[in-house]
């Protein structure tokens, strides 16, 4: 990448910028001077900063992106800036140092440039004889590229021009270059270093941000392309949506001067105005997702809290009914199943609900009306209330339940004892392979089985009772 059609000698201002532009010096038969200094030296040398082109932002000899989406209105906002320092008043209130202006305009024909320029020139209130000093480069449809433009500048004397506008950098990328590379924008920015340092004049760069969201970005990180950009310019200076419509928050940061204080600017005809009544904090924010269907839905009402007397009141009431009826009911009254069902059981315990036992197959009921006491005794069958079945009177209890073992009684007749062993191995619906449990017919939890045979189930005695005189008879211990 050339910078200039000259060649420079080393150590005068064009071969520095060379240097600056990262680009080797041409061969002249002697290594190139680096300009070393010592610090002590430097500090008498350059005791001052250089002088503000605009003053807050931009320095003599500093480069300046101004990013902002497309078709925001960024060339407008170029083109203020270039008349306000080139009659030297100033820039939204930042004072600015009056010089002459360079416009580099690779987006707009000539019609259009000039209709805009004359707009911004009447609306400041500037005359022809001042912009006789702005410099306007149309190069819409030439196909130049950076080095061409560094190429054509080498050609003009230094401080010809003040400020230097590009309008706008993805029109004159190189062409063995893009805009996603870092290697790239280093080397376009190397050139426009270069380009700043020779002309002795500030340089602003246009630029587009990427699409999207930029709001929750920092400010370094809006801007298409690679990110070499951002840290490679003087001032990165941004303009982002603004809540109210037609508005844009102005940030930037600096290299030269301290931190800048965000500001507002309202669109007007033409260009932009300063909008100090709003708050420069207040980006616009695009609605997330499915923000329509929650602004249209009203808010789910938070669950209910009910006590168990509550809940019995509610959701069962007098007239027996089955337990998915009293968990549709609770549904009904905002209650998830879940809670529906713990509720059930703090009331069912709490003595406000009770439980209806169907028989046979039925399913239980409950309901808010206290049920009489079953006619057995509550300790009968493990403390449930329910009737136990007692083995017949012609035998004791067998021992482990709670009493001494009778004698054996006689014999029982081969028969009979077939009879019991036919029985036991009958599939029916109140046998049992394992541990006791309430008989699915009479609910009952007595249970008799043959010895020896005990695996192979057991029987209800009150279903359907043993002969009494059968000594292979084994009687079980009631269900838990």
């Amino acid at each position: 990448m050339s910078l200039s059609p000259l060649t420079p000698e080393p150590g005068d201002d064009n071969a520095r910028a060379w240097e600056d532009a990262g680009e080797p010096v041409p061969d002249t038969g002697t290594a190139p001077d680096p300009g070393t200094i010592n610090a002590a030296e430097m500090i008498r040398e350059f005791p001052e900063l250089r002088e503000a082109t605009i003053d807050g932002l931009l320095r003599e000899g500093e480069t300046m992106n101004v990013i902002a989406a497309p078709k925001v209105g960024k060339s407008w906002l170029a083109h203020s800036m270039a008349l306000s320092v080139l009659t030297g008043r100033a820039w939204f209130e930042m004072p600015t140092r009056a010089g002459p202006v360079l416009l580099i305009d690779g987006e707009l024909h000539r019609e259009t440039l000039s209709h805009r320029l004359a707009r911004t020139a009447k609306q400041l209130a500037i005359n022809p004889e001042q912009l006789a000093q702005l410099e306007v480069w149309p190069l819409r449809g030439r196909g130049w590229d950076i080095d061409t433009i560094a190429a054509a500048l080498a050609e003009r004397e230094p401080g010809t021009f003040r400020l230097v506008v590009v309008d706008a950098l993805y029109r004159f990328l190189p062409t063995d270059g893009e805009e996603n590379s870092n290697e790239t924008m280093t080397r376009i920015y190397n050139v426009l270093d270069a380009l700043a340092n020779r002309a002795r004049a500030s340089v602003v760069v246009i630029h587009h941000a990427t699409k999207g969201d930029q709001s929750g970005k920092s400010v370094t990180d809006v801007g298409a392309g690679g990110g070499a950009q951002s840290r490679a310019a003087d001032t990165h200076l941004i303009l982002r949506q603004h809540e109210e419509p037609d508005a844009a928050v102005v940030q930037a940061v600096v290299r030269s001067f301290p931190p800048p204080e965000p500001f507002v600017l309202r669109q007007c005809n033409p260009g932009w105005e300063l909008a100090p009544d709003l708050d420069p904090s207040l980006l616009h924010k695009p609605p997330r997702r499915n923000a329509a269907k929650t602004t249209a839905e009203p808010a789910a009402a938070p669950p209910r809290e009910l006590t168990p007397e509550d809940f019995a009141r509610e959701c069962v009431g007098a007239t027996p009914i089955i337990r998915e009826d009293v968990i549709a009911k609770a549904k009904d009254a905002g209650l998830s199943k879940s809670a529906a069902e713990g509720l059930l059981k703090r009331a069912e315990s709490a003595g406000v609900v009770f439980r209806v036992r169907g028989s046979g197959t039925e399913p239980h009921r409950f309901t808010t009306e206290a049920q009489p006491p079953l006619p057995h005794s509550p300790d009968s069958a493990g403390g449930r209330g329910e009737p136990a079945a007692t083995p017949p009177p012609e035998r004791a209890a067998p021992g482990g339940m709670g009493g001494p073992r009778d004698p054996p009684p006689p014999p029982t007749p081969p028969a009979q004892a077939a009879a019991n062993k036919s029985r036991k191995v009958a599939k029916t619906p109140d046998k049992r392979p394992g541990p006791p449990a309430p008989c699915y017919g009479c609910k009952r939890s007595r249970w008799w089985s043959i010895r020896g045979q005990e695996s192979k189930g057991w029987t209800c005695g009150a279903c359907h009772p043993p002969a009494a005189d059968d000594p292979d008879v084994v009687w079980h211990k009631d269900a838990a």
